[in-house]
């Protein structure tokens, strides 16, 4: 039978592949995807202390573990994955900053923040 003749099939099917997909990334924490990476010791603890830094920041770190993860997977040099989740922290700053400055703004911060 053809794909054509059963839309619904395919349809069901990469909906339950999109669910897999995001209950993965969900899944994701930063300790099993160390234990997966193909980095050092002591990259990891240096990848540790960033994620440390990230929280005294109160950037959620659920934000920036998918892109840890890429990075890992890709084999991506460790200084480039740091100067990427760097920059990521910097802009989820600045959107916090220009969140707080809205209407009600604060009261979304603070509620994130809890």
């Amino acid at each position: 039978m053809s794909r054509a003749r059963h839309p619904l099939f395919w349809s069901l099917f990469t909906l339950g592949l999109l669910f897999a997909a995001v209950s993965r990334v969900g899944a994701l924490d930063l300790e099993s995807i160390l234990a997966s990476s193909p980095y050092s010791p002591s990259d990891r603890a240096s990848i540790r202390s960033l994620f440390t830094e990230f929280h005294t920041m109160h950037i959620p770190p659920d934000i920036l573990l998918p892109r840890l993860a890429e990075g890992a997977a890709k084999r991506i040099p460790l200084a480039r994955i740091e100067a990427v989740l760097r920059e990521d922290a910097h802009f989820l700053e600045r959107a916090r900053t220009a969140l707080a400055s809205t209407p009600g703004g604060p009261a979304l911060i603070a509620d994130e923040a809890a």
